[in-house]
């Protein structure tokens, strides 16, 4: 019935189409078809999912090549926006979709004036969202003007481990030692001096295409030929992987039709082999992804204004261990923890981080977990009882003014009506907004 429907609406739009018999014959419905927006004679191949219509079909025009709303490589249109959301299953149909949103893709390209009046969804299409890289790899970026790069440079790359590789990009420098961008994600006190390894980057004339990484190493030995040697660095020691690191920044599309800086970064690794030999080099394309204080409060506005409040939240366990990544989430400038207890096995079942903290005081391994993880938050913590009767007065006055001193808020996560009590009482005294 559905089938039928869709033949038929093909044809009313005049649409010419044929099925794959081959892909028909093992299980699955692909289309050949030529569509006429705008009298323009367009090839595409189009493939049901297997759980059509609660989805909708992926449209791919071999023969065209568009710079925007076509995924590099598998020339696949972007019909509609990431989600696709506004595909409607009972209503609509492949006929429908070419009909209504190819003639818009066509002319949102930059060649067509008319292009910013039809409407697009709000996206930025980065070259880095079509690439593949290594499953499991990350190397945070910090944010950088173009303007103030030069032509290439010297990075200093905080390693936190080699397979999956992960890491943090630290400094920028350009070829005069002078400083282009720093990390306000992490710093150089966060890694052992071992692990700050060296990179080189260069900046790329245009945004480059879709490819590997050897298509990245390819592309820049053809600019910058000394770059073919290794700049091998050593950060887990004589015996450990060896890594040359290469990063390219270039201009791209990062918000809605928004130019700004984006980077890809690629290695080259050399393993020791059981036999005390160098394996063989392999190349690895690596996910990066910008990081900065500013990304952070683009893509979460409302954070922007709790990044100035200082919360003391008494109380880690089962209620305030979640309230505690939550805040953070959320982006409350300083977060200050304070508890006196340690964590036991049988009660990480409703604890935030679970069997892992066993063992440790509350705060400090919450402390460890929020700090690693949210990085726009200052995270304090004292191991200390709210009203231990072993505390002499000065530790006592010590933990009152740490909980209500510079304090926008005092969150009460206990489970002790004394210390309700005495927290509410003296958060009044102390003109500080109190919430249990």
């Amino acid at each position: 019935m559905r089938w039928e429907q869709e033949q038929q609406a093909l044809r009313d739009r005049g649409i010419f189409f044929e099925s794959d018999p081959a892909a028909f014959a093992a299980g699955q419905l692909i289309l050949h078809l030529t569509a006429f927006p705008a009298e323009r004679p367009i090839e595409l191949r189009c493939t049901y999912p297997a759980n059509y219509p609660y989805f909708p079909p992926m449209v791919v025009a071999p023969n065209l090549e568009l710079r925007r709303h076509q995924t590099p490589g598998t020339k696949q249109l972007c019909l509609l926006d990431r989600g696709g959301d506004r595909w409607l299953p009972a209503t609509d149909t492949l006929a429908s979709l070419l009909a209504e949103k190819l003639p818009e893709v066509l002319a949102s390209q930059p060649a067509e004036p008319d292009g910013d009046q039809l409407f697009e969804a709000k996206e930025g299409e980065p070259i880095t969202v079509y690439l593949t890289p290594e499953p499991g790899s990350f190397v945070g970026f910090p944010a950088f003007s173009l303007d103030a790069l030069g032509a290439r440079g010297i990075l200093r790359i905080g390693m936190e481990s080699f397979r999956p590789f992960r890491a943090t990009t630290l400094e920028v420098t350009n070829a005069n030692g002078q400083l282009v961008a720093l990390s306000d994600a992490r710093q150089h006190a966060s890694y052992p001096g071992p692990l700050v390894a060296q990179g080189r980057w260069i900046k790329l004339p245009q945004r480059p295409a879709c490819g590997d990484a050897a298509f990245y190493y390819q592309r820049a030995v053809e600019l910058y030929p000394d770059l073919e040697q290794p700049a091998w660095q050593k950060p887990w020691g004589e015996k450990g992987p060896r890594i040359d690191l290469v990063a390219f920044l270039f201009e791209d599309e990062m918000t809605w039709r928004g130019i700004a800086g984006n980077v890809i970064v690629v290695a080259k690794t050399q393993e020791m082999g059981a036999d005390g030999k160098r394996g063989k080099v392999e190349k690895r394309l690596l996910r990066a992804e910008l990081e900065s204080r500013d990304n952070y409060f683009l893509r979460n506005p409302s954070s922007r204004s709790l990044n100035q409040g200082v919360v003391s939240l008494v109380g880690t366990g089962s209620i305030g261990s979640p309230a505690a990544r939550l805040l953070a989430q959320a982006g409350v400038g300083t977060l200050r923890l304070f508890d006196g207890d340690v964590l036991e096995a049988g009660n990480t079942i409703r604890w935030e981080i679970g069997r892992t903290a066993a063992g440790y005081p509350k705060v400090h391994g919450l402390h460890s977990m929020l700090a690693n993880n949210f990085p726009y938050t200052k995270v304090e913590s004292q191991f200390m009882k709210v009203g231990d009767p072993n505390q002499d007065s000065a530790n006592s006055a010590h933990l009152d003014a740490a909980i209500f001193k510079g304090s926008t808020c005092i969150l009460d996560a206990t489970a002790s009506t004394r210390v309700n009590q005495y927290l509410a009482e003296m958060a009044q005294i102390h003109h500080v907004p109190y919430v249990w």
